[in-house]
């Protein structure tokens, strides 16, 4: 082949290349901004289960950590009926009907939110009886106040992403994360910090960073409160969402049913323990999710182009990279177990520094077979998702049980390690069985 062939190559190739930095610079730029607002709210609630965790009784922690769990099931239903048939249904609006479709979210949302606020409510005065102590009814009265404005932050942020604007997703998760950690150093100074003023402090953040991007998003409100355009939209999301609320609550099971399990066989002491050594798996979990809004996306395009058997290697890629950061992480946690325990939690839980490893442990296998789950989202497998995280949830209920009710904490983590094994044998085997029957049909 010819020197001239070769510089016509060479030419083309750079050509392509220059043609293709406008866009891929469009999709790191976003992508990353991307990255740090989920970082942002991610870190507002690790802080505010850090300092917590230093700064009250175990008795109160444990109530804040059961009271959260319910806040991470309702935001569960809450992604599965609004948050992710927007990111479907969203995009197929024109520009200018976006405005009424995101009013009308708000209308159904103004409606959903009362059921929610009536049962938290009447939680509350029936958590006293049942556990014959004040902290967990009083921490629901604040996750009473605090949930309809988290879940409307949730929406805002969300919002943004329609039009490829995670900026402005950004700078209202910026204005919360600031607003809370100076709201948290505050009430501790004067003595008032509670799980009830912390959800209360939540509350505030949520509603004042919501107004702003609600202004900025600026929803359409005219018309009736009902109309056929708010049945239609109702009725879209309904359809789409009722399939993904087995799989959020299947989700939520494996990473909250122990604090109810720990508070109810042990007490609500052992459940804040349990709380502060998950808080060493939510840095993992975050980051995780953070990575997957840049590498699902990616995964997708390629099985779009070349099918399963095209996006096989990049998961494979995908996948060991998880698991290297996954046994780093819980190697580098376990040997400074100690200095870092003390360093977050000062003396409190200092009983427990010994399980540190082990909640690693359960964080890495979290992170090990999260790439096998961003090629089963990828390949449009949700019903094999459905199966690994059903696994996993039967293992959590089944096991965990006998195991905290016999060991308490060291129980609830020896389950968690068990349930996190299930599910990285099942995401591997589901995954590798799709691309064997797609290559038997290749032949």
């Amino acid at each position: 082949m010819s020197s001239t062939t070769f510089q016509r190559a060479g030419e083309w190739v750079s050509g392509q290349i220059t043609a293709c930095r406008p866009h891929t610079r469009f999709w790191l730029t976003k992508g990353g901004l991307a990255v740090l607002d989920e970082g942002m709210v991610a870190g507002s609630n690790f802080l505010i289960g850090i300092l917590l965790a230093r700064w009250l009784v175990p008795d109160q922690y444990g109530a804040y950590a059961l009271s959260y769990s319910i806040y991470l099931a309702l935001a569960a239903f809450y992604r599965a009926l609004i948050l992710e048939p927007i990111a479907v249904f969203g995009p197929t609006f024109h520009p200018a009907s976006r405005k009424k479709y995101l009013g009308s979210l708000l209308r159904i949302q103004g409606v959903a939110v009362l059921p929610v606020v009536v049962v938290l409510g009447l939680s509350s005065y029936l958590a006293s009886d049942l556990w014959a102590t004040q902290s967990v009814a009083s921490a629901l009265k604040g996750l009473t106040l605090a949930a309809p404005f988290l879940l409307i932050f949730s929406f805002t942020r969300f919002s943004f992403y329609l039009d490829f604007k995670p900026g402005g997703a950004l700078s209202g998760a910026v204005f919360y994360c600031v607003l809370i950690a100076g709201g948290l150093v505050l009430l501790h100074r004067h003595g008032l910090l509670s799980p009830f003023t912390a959800f209360l402090l939540m509350s505030v953040g949520a509603l004042v960073s919501s107004t702003i991007q609600l202004a900025r998003l600026k929803p359409s409100l005219q018309g009736k409160f009902f109309d056929e355009h708010l049945a239609d939209v109702w009725q879209k999301h309904w359809s789409y969402g009722r399939w993904s609320l087995p799989t959020s609550l299947l989700v939520w099971l494996p990473a909250n049913i122990f604090f109810f399990l720990a508070g109810g066989f042990w007490g609500l002491a052992q459940a804040g323990a349990l709380k502060a050594l998950t808080n060493f798996i939510a840095p993992v979990g975050h980051l995780t999710a953070a990575f997957s809004l840049l590498l699902t996306p990616y995964v997708s395009v390629l099985y779009g182009e070349k099918g399963v058997l095209g996006a096989n290697l990049p998961v494979q890629r995908i996948n060991t990279l998880y698991l290297i950061a996954g046994i780093s992480y819980c190697v580098l946690v376990s040997a400074f177990s100690g200095l870092i325990f003390h360093a977050l939690y000062g003396h409190q839980y200092s009983e427990f520094i010994y399980l540190v490893p082990w909640a690693a442990v359960v964080a890495a296998l979290n992170m090990a077979g999260s790439g096998y789950r961003i090629g089963l989202r990828a390949t449009q497998s949700p019903s094999s998702l459905f199966v690994a995280y059903c696994a996993a949830g039967v293992t959590s209920v089944v096991l965990g049980i006998p195991l905290v009710w016999i060991y308490g904490v060291p129980g609830a983590l020896g389950a968690s390690i068990i349930s996190g094994l299930v599910m990285f044998a099942s995401v591997v085997l589901l995954f590798r069985k799709k691309v064997s029957t797609s290559t038997a049909i290749a032949r």
